[in-house]
């Protein structure tokens, strides 16, 4: 799939003022690939601009998952609109659709007996029998294992290597990867998906990488993004 990119030219940087991506040739080119939800709620905010998706009239100071975290949905432009604390809150996990709904109910007793009426469908959309994402966001490709392939783009020219896909993970898997561990135990399935760069490179789904190797699972549901590529030197940017 290809994600949604703003115009070209369009550059994020560090606090330090440091170049960690860019959109080029209808590219998105990563340089941190730690950084994959800062830069794709970046994205997002130049793509839609500052105001709620939802209510058109509050400043949005978060980003909602369209399709919800709760279920897998993943941190890409497609899946991300600028929200206002209000919306984000009343949304919680529903899906767009179930959310306009809620917001023409008027009568609270009705806007209760309604999501109470969700709950079978979003225990069934946990444990799999409801599929959660768009046919065109997934990849068919099998090429995928735990150890994953990878070009690297040096100054002195490309080499090729295997490396371990948890190389640029910078955030502490404690409490993540036991809310994730019990959600398998829970589904028998990985909550989120696995999110390829074109290049092979896993930007998102590394707490899923790391349970199925405890648990000697094959990949499951990934995502590969064709127009994102990591490019990684041998000084990063």
């Amino acid at each position: 799939m290809n994600i949604l990119l703003p115009e070209n030219g369009f550059k994020i940087c560090d606090k330090e003022g440091i170049l960690i991506a860019e959109t080029k040739d209808d590219m998105l080119y990563v340089y941190r690939p730690q950084e994959h939800k800062m830069i794709q709620y970046k994205l997002t905010e130049k793509i839609y601009g500052t105001t709620c998706m939802y209510c058109k009239k509050n400043p949005a100071v978060t980003m909602d998952h369209r399709i919800p975290r709760a279920y897998g949905g993943p941190t890409i432009t497609n899946n991300l609109y600028p929200c206002c604390q209000s919306c984000n809150a009343l949304k919680a996990d529903l899906f767009e659709d179930e959310f306009a709904h809620l917001l023409s109910l008027e009568d609270k007793k009705e806007r209760k007996a309604y999501l109470k009426s969700l709950k079978p469908i979003q225990h069934d959309r946990k444990v799999g029998l409801i599929p959660i994402f768009p046919d065109e966001w997934l990849s068919k490709d099998k090429r995928f294992s735990l150890v994953s392939p990878l070009y690297v783009e040096e100054p002195s020219g490309i080499r090729y290597e295997t490396i371990y896909a948890n190389i640029y993970v910078n955030e502490p898997l404690g409490d993540k990867f036991m809310r994730h561990s019990r959600f398998f135990a829970t589904h028998k399935r990985n909550k989120d998906p696995y999110v390829y760069s074109s290049n092979f490179f896993l930007v998102d789904g590394f707490t899923e990488f790391l349970i199925s190797k405890k648990e000697n699972r094959k990949v499951e549901e990934h995502i590969i993004l064709e127009n994102e590529k990591v490019v990684l030197y041998q000084f990063c940017p």
